[in-house]
């Protein structure tokens, strides 16, 4: 017995076209530096069930696609990135691309894979200076523990200084 999708695919086409809404919304309001936690989460949220949806039916690209943009706000989310104009406006473009995936999947066309392929290798690459460059905070909080350790009078380790700091 085959089972006719069409009503469930046209679901997941409503939804996707709110959350990118949703996220070009968010993006466009968060303030840049210190930006509100609350609408990085919803923003994140949105993101999270575009790209559950898509694997669901089997998008897989756009599933792909999405979760490398879900993972750059997540680090935003918790603290381990800073929004930056460069991260607003490469996700911003992101969602742009998104919308044309959405788009070409629902007109059952061929997904611009090669603007696809250049945005996530942006996005990855962004996510990798991330990690091989230690945020601000970090660096501030070796410094201190440092300072605190080497101005220590022998009586307090390493490690408690660290709990100190």
């Amino acid at each position: 017995m085959s089972m006719d999708l069409s009503e469930f695919y046209e679901v997941f086409y409503e939804e996707c076209y709110e959350g990118l809404e949703i996220m070009e919304n968010g993006l466009v309001e968060l303030d840049i530096g210190a930006a509100d936690v609350e609408e990085i989460n919803t923003i994140f949220r949105a993101a999270h069930s575009i790209k559950g949806g898509s694997a669901t039916f089997d998008f897989i690209e756009i599933a792909g696609f999405t979760h490398v943009m879900e993972t750059l706000l997540d680090e935003m989310r918790s603290g381990d990135r800073d929004v930056t104009t460069a991260s607003v406006d490469l996700l911003l473009e992101s969602v742009d691309c998104l919308q044309e995936m959405v788009n070409a999947t629902k007109a059952e066309e061929s997904i611009d894979t090669e603007r696809v392929a250049k945005l996530k290798s942006k996005l990855e690459k962004m996510l990798e200076e991330s990690e091989s460059t230690p945020s601000e905070n970090e660096t501030n909080s070796e410094n201190e523990a440092v300072s605190v350790s080497s101005s220590d009078s022998g009586s307090t380790s390493a490690s408690t200084a660290l709990w100190l700091v």
